[in-house]
């Protein structure tokens, strides 16, 4: 019987979506490959791939995968993993509920897969050095989104849009500059949006500003798509978790068109160069006023910085590179 075959019988009835990991890292660069009907790449649940005996592991698995590598002890085993799950022991400001699912998976991955696993992938060299016994890749993460174009900054009428496409884990860092932002917005001249609904701070529901509810991913795709903002906004707080995580946010800017406003500690301080392809700002929020308002006044230095921005966000995240990583691993 066929791998898949064998898989096939223990899938649960209802799997569990593809996650926006997934798709950054693995299914859109891959998705020839995994688009060829009875070619050797398989899907065998939405977050877990095959080929031939090797098993591929994006962050979340069943029940199923789970029995089925339990049964078949010479299946070979990479498992990708984004955040640092041995962080949350340190004061990272993460939500409570947060931090207890990735607690839950941190216990599920040292029980069920780390005592098999033949590599980790992660675009983390924080997160691999916790791997010295095994082989480990570091990988960044793909532009899965369009470029689009930037007309958008020329145009002199109307507000200046700001995004803060952080999800409830990056309430902390928000929170670094929610009070001078709430300042900014008393100007009708700006208008905010975020992707927080009702978890924003109190001091940003305010009539000139836009807090879409929590979306699926596949929706957050359709409205990257169809939205373009001025300005991005990354507030960072230098704790061990957010300096483990990955360029994405430069990427959704770059997809939106905005030109990028980062915290100046990792990993953004690595990747962007200030007054270049973004901008850095310090811990003190009146560095963040006054940032956003010189990118507000100067449309030429706003629009180099997108567009600049958008290279950067090519070059780190070019598919081909991660489509030639994946199949050079897996023999294809």
């Amino acid at each position: 019987m066929s791998l898949w075959g064998d898989m096939a019988g223990l899938l649960p009835e209802r799997a569990r979506k593809e996650t926006p990991t997934t798709s950054i890292y693995f299914a859109v660069p891959m998705a020839d490959d995994l688009a060829r009907a009875g070619g050797p790449l398989q899907v065998l649940e939405p977050n877990v791939f095959a080929c031939a005996n090797q098993h591929v592991i994006m962050r979340h698995w069943s029940k199923a995968t789970q029995k089925y590598l339990a049964e078949h002890p010479g299946v070979e085993i990479t498992y990708f993993i984004d955040d640092d799950l041995w962080a949350l022991d340190q004061e990272n400001g993460l939500p409570e509920a947060y931090v207890e699912r990735l607690q839950k998976l941190k216990a599920q991955f040292e029980v069920h897969l780390r005592p098999r696993a033949a590599r980790i992938v992660s675009p983390s060299a924080q997160i691999l050095a916790h791997f010295p016994e095994l082989e480990t890749e570091l990988l960044a993460p793909a532009m899965i989104h369009p470029l689009p174009p930037l007309d958008h900054h020329d145009d002199p009428e109307g507000a200046i849009r700001l995004v803060f496409c952080g999800t409830a884990s990056h309430l902390a860092d928000l929170a670094l500059i929610s009070d001078q932002l709430a300042d900014l917005l008393g100007n009708e001249g700006f208008h905010l949006t975020t992707f927080l609904g009702r978890q924003v701070p109190a001091e940003l529901q305010l009539p000139n500003s836009t807090h879409h509810a929590p979306q699926s991913w596949a929706h957050y795709r359709e409205t990257v798509a169809a939205s373009r903002f001025h300005i991005g906004l990354a507030p960072m707080r230098p704790t061990q978790f957010n300096q483990a995580r990955s360029a994405t946010r430069l990427l959704d800017h770059a997809a939106f068109g905005a030109a990028g406003l980062y915290s100046d500690t990792p990993p953004f301080s690595q990747l962007i160069e200030c007054g270049v392809d973004g901008m850095l700002a310090g811990r003190e929020a009146a560095g963040w006023t006054k940032a956003i308002r010189q990118l507000a006044d100067e449309p030429a230095l706003r629009r180099r910085l997108a567009s600049e921005g958008q290279g950067t966000a090519a070059r780190i995240g070019e598919l081909g590179r991660v489509r030639q990583f994946w199949r050079g691993l897996l023999g294809l």
